[in-house]
């Protein structure tokens, strides 16, 4: 979904996004915070992959909104 194709006003729309960008940086937080020094050897590996996705999201969405 891009700016082009949504029916929000744009002030809406700036603020969804902001608050969609906010949501991941929170996760990718959440995240780093869990792979501190008590993480299981099992858990580290699944929450990596977790935090490359967050991070894959939004870069994708700062690259489709920069073009």
């Amino acid at each position: 979904m891009n700016s082009k194709d949504s029916t929000m006003p744009p002030v809406d729309w700036a603020s969804w996004q902001a608050g969609y960008e906010a949501g991941i940086d929170d996760a990718v937080r959440l995240i780093d915070s869990l792979r501190g020094p008590g993480a299981g050897s099992l858990s580290t590996p699944i929450l990596l992959r977790i935090r490359a996705e967050l991070l894959a999201i939004r870069d994708r969405r700062s690259t489709s909104h920069a073009a």
